[in-house]
This record gives C-alpha cells, sequence and structure tokens, in this order.
C-alpha cells in the first residue's frame, strides 16, 4: 500500500491523551492550531498529502496498524490547509463529521 501521508508530532496538548482514552479520539492538527484546541491536540509538521484518504486504506501510529472504516467530506481538505484531522477509533461504518476519519476499534489494554 501506497504512502499518501507521514507526519512526526511536535507538541502534545495537555489534555491530547485524555481525549484518546476518554473519547477514543485522536485530534492532529498543524503548528498554527487555534489556542483553545490546542490543548486537546497532537499539533503535527506537516500537512502534505500526497493522495486520497479511503475507506479500507490503512493508519499506523507507533507500528500499530488500523483500518480506516469510514472518511467525512472534508477530512482531505482539513488535513491539507491546518493540518488538522479528527480521527475515531470506535469503528463506524459511516463518519459522525465531515471532518471525522473512523477507524476500527483500537484493542483494549486490559492485558
Amino acid at each position: 500500500m501506497k504512502k499518501i501521508f507521514e507526519a512526526k508530532v511536535i507538541q502534545v496538548g495537555p489534555e491530547a491523551q485524555n481525549m484518546i482514552q476518554d473519547a477514543n479520539m485522536l485530534i492532529l492538527f498543524g503548528e498554527e492550531a487555534p489556542e483553545d484546541l490546542a490543548e486537546y491536540c497532537f499539533k503535527i509538521d506537516n500537512k502534505n498529502l500526497l493522495g486520497a484518504i479511503l475507506e479500507g486504506g490503512k493508519l499506523v501510529v507507533d507500528s500499530q496498524e488500523y483500518s480506516i472504516t469510514a472518511v467525512g467530506n472534508v477530512v482531505e481538505k482539513n488535513l491539507t490547509g491546518l493540518g488538522h484531522i479528527t480521527i475515531s477509533f470506535d469503528g463506524s461504518k459511516e463518519a459522525t463529521c465531515r471532518a471525522l476519519s473512523m477507524l476500527q476499534s483500537r484493542p483494549s489494554s486490559s492485558n
């Protein structure tokens, strides 16, 4: 599978980890994240998208691979314009927000 996007996290907002644990969401934003949202985001260094984000594609985070199950209709626009994407790990087949990508559920950490 062709890599279409890669970014490094350059700053982690104080509430970003809680968003993953409590809301099952990972929020990425470029360096210009609005101050009121930055505390919930992982700021990233790249906005260059080299292809379409499609259902059935893969997202790899720290060597953990997730299948993309749904893509909102402004995900690519927001990613390339703002470096922003909200990723939900609930496995839904339909994006509940235009700027949201849905992924398979995260493995439980109860081991």
